[in-house]
């Protein structure tokens, strides 16, 4: 079935950052790893869906052309939105990402978009290039997704949010 196939995230520093997408994204199902080297020399680390054919990657940063902070509601990614299980697995999620320093933006919560959408919404760390994912459930597929990214924090573990 058509759809998107991968997603690359710029990080500062993909070491740093891929403890915490491991953290977030292994229970959703990327639990499969794999790197290439990007078209600038830079590293790329996908971490690949078990049963889909979808990966996230995580770019390291080859420019500073981006404004800090990054506007969400200016061009470019608004934001990503991931599926989860049910609503169990995205307040799982928002706990999971609330141990990590996380900044939860709100939820998680029944939002009016479509019946049943259910989710945590969070902002990207150090709020450049903030994207947000949603969690969310819908009546009758079951199908949730987890939540935005976080902004750095004083927290111990927060650097790894930084991507």
């Amino acid at each position: 079935m058509p759809g998107i196939h991968h997603l690359d995230l710029v990080v500062s520093d993909p070491e740093r950052s891929l403890p915490f997408y491991r953290g977030l994204l292994g229970p959703l199902g990327y639990v499969r790893e794999g790197g290439i080297e990007g078209e600038r020399g830079e590293r790329v680390v996908y971490l690949g869906h078990i049963a889909e054919d979808a990966a996230i990657g995580l770019r390291e940063r080859r420019s500073d052309a981006k404004p800090v902070p990054y506007d969400r509601y200016g061009v470019g990614v608004h934001h990503v939105a991931l599926s989860a299980n049910d609503r169990g697995m995205a307040d799982e999620r928002a706990a999971w990402l609330r141990e990590q320093g996380a900044e939860i933006e709100s939820g998680p919560a029944e939002y009016g978009y479509i019946p049943g959408y259910y989710a945590v919404l969070l902002l990207r760390p150090r709020r450049h290039q903030a994207r947000s994912s949603t969690c969310r459930a819908t009546r009758g597929s079951r199908r949730s997704a987890p939540a935005r990214r976080a902004p750095r924090r004083a927290a111990r573990g927060a650097r790894a949010l930084d991507g």
